[in-house]
């Protein structure tokens, strides 16, 4: 069984996003002697809950039952 990291997240509404860049961006300016391993930009989310290692083949499963929690 091969197994990934799972996370729920939410993707920020692009004016948030775009936002957080510049500040990162500057941080990053600032703090550049420093050895801080920065994410890319391009993966800025919220990260609601941290799950575990999970099964690929589970995470369809998991999808379906999320979806369905959030659908009501």
């Amino acid at each position: 069984m091969t197994s990934i990291r799972v996370f729920w997240g939410i993707q920020l509404p692009q004016a948030v996003n775009e936002k957080l860049i510049g500040f990162v961006h500057s941080l990053q300016t600032r703090l550049a002697d420093t050895t801080i391993r920065w994410s890319a930009t391009e993966n800025l989310h919220i990260t609601l809950q941290f799950l575990k290692s999970v099964g690929k083949e589970d995470i369809p499963s998991l999808i379906a039952q999320v979806s369905q929690q959030v659908q009501g």
